[in-house]
């Protein structure tokens, strides 16, 4: 344990079981509350790191630490239009300057399960649907932008509505 997370939150309980977990659930990740639990702060590099990225982050960070767990970064970079050019760098670099250090992330490339930069996974998604389409258990959608608008438009002008 690096120690970041007593010195930063003392208040953080130590590792331990709890016994009011609710029926069927073993505690965090269930395995019981002393399970490593894996976590991730997935931020869109559209700008700075603001106060509530960071507080999402450390308290991921924290988790990961207290359980012996991993703390993963992944960078959503799909939006490309709205994307600032190095502002993931700049990302990682706040987020270490406040001792918040991830296990895995785009600064691991020979991690497990790299790449964590969601940019560089299209092709893994594009085999991904393919499997789902092959199965039946997705299909192809050949709906105009127009289309889909309206019937998103309907579905929300008609409201939730309850099953039965």
């Amino acid at each position: 344990s690096c120690g970041v997370g007593a010195s930063i939150a003392p208040c953080l309980p130590s590792r331990r079981r709890c016994s009011s977990s609710p029926p069927g659930v073993d505690g965090v990740g269930g395995g019981g509350v002393d399970a490593p639990v894996r976590v991730r702060y997935a931020p869109s590099p559209t700008g700075e790191l603001h106060l509530g990225g960071l507080r999402t982050a450390l308290f991921n960070f924290l988790l990961a630490r207290r359980t012996g767990g991993a703390f993963v970064l992944r960078i959503e970079d799909t939006d490309r239009t709205r994307e600032v050019p190095h502002a993931a760098d700049r990302l990682l670099q706040a987020l270490q300057w406040c001792g918040v250090e991830p296990d895995e992330g785009p600064h691991t490339p020979d991690a497990p399960f790299a790449p964590y930069t969601q940019s560089q996974r299209l092709d893994a998604y594009r085999a991904a649907a393919a499997r789902l389409v092959a199965s039946g258990a997705a299909y192809p959608c050949f709906c105009s932008a127009e289309r889909l608008d309206a019937v998103r438009a309907a579905a929300a002008a008609a409201g939730p509505r309850a099953r039965g």
